[in-house]
């Protein structure tokens, strides 16, 4: 998994090490919520300001595997999304 450059260095500048730490640990995540809700990729992998989007196939369906780090800002985020 390609974490996009610009992306990286938005989550360390914020973040610092701690940012850091998570985008080393962002590939095996996504490795396990892929297989843990059985999706498929589908698409390049894209970015907000706080999160990585990945297009996937779930049960046949389109959508999308969304990681964010969690902050302040972030907190009520899958709440929301729900």
């Amino acid at each position: 998994m390609d974490i996009l450059p610009a992306f990286a260095e938005r989550i360390i500048q914020v973040d610092g090490d701690e940012g850091r730490d998570w985008l080393t640990a962002l590939p095996a995540t996504f490795d396990r919520l892929i297989e843990r809700w059985e999706l498929i990729p589908d698409g390049p992998i894209w970015h907000g300001a706080t999160a990585l989007v990945l297009p996937v196939v779930a049960c046949g369906e389109p959508a999308a595997l969304k990681v964010s780090r969690r902050n302040d800002a972030t907190r009520h985020e899958a709440a929301a999304l729900r």
